[in-house]
């Protein structure tokens, strides 16, 4: 083979080791972003489900998280969850109603990152609270999975 014909050989390899590199990220982005909606829906849905899998699942073992300068972790994910569920039990479930209406994805091999707009409605009728806020999210991918290792959310409260 010559070098002419080698040259063109690796041209050829790079070129689709790079298109597969680049449809990764693509597929890595989309799932990024279906994973922040469907967080989203299963807190809307959490009062009918009570399923606090249908959240805590997206979420690594050692995550770390700050929420308006709070620390958080999964073991305080679960706590509020819980504690969602005990209100429940005693009168109403709170209405949650959590929407994303803006996300911008980034991937890197096994690496990600959101950043994100959110808008919530909690509580019950004449009495809820409204917020939204911007949120940073970091995920890793584990074996086929993406998983949320760090968030820092900050809030603008309104009325």
């Amino acid at each position: 083979m010559g070098t002419k014909a080698l040259f063109y050989e690796m041209i050829c390899i790079i070129t689709i080791v790079a298109s597969a590199s680049n449809v990764s990220a693509e597929l890595g982005d989309v799932e990024i972003r279906n994973i922040i909606t469907t967080i989203a829906k299963a807190y809307t849905d959490f009062s009918a489900t009570k399923d606090p899998q249908s959240v805590l699942r997206f979420y690594g073992k050692t995550f770390a998280g700050i929420q308006d300068g709070e620390s958080s972790s999964l073991e305080d994910l679960r706590k509020y969850l819980s504690e969602l569920d005990e209100q429940s039990k005693v009168d109403d479930s709170p209405v949650i109603a959590f929407t994303v209406p803006k996300i911008e994805t980034y991937v890197i091999g096994t690496a990600g990152w959101a950043i994100w707009d959110y808008e919530t409605k909690i509580g019950k009728e004449g009495a809820f609270l409204y917020e939204r806020g911007k949120c940073t999210t970091i995920f890793s991918k584990q074996d086929a999975t993406w998983l949320i290792q760090h968030q820092h959310c900050s809030s603008l409260l309104s009325h």
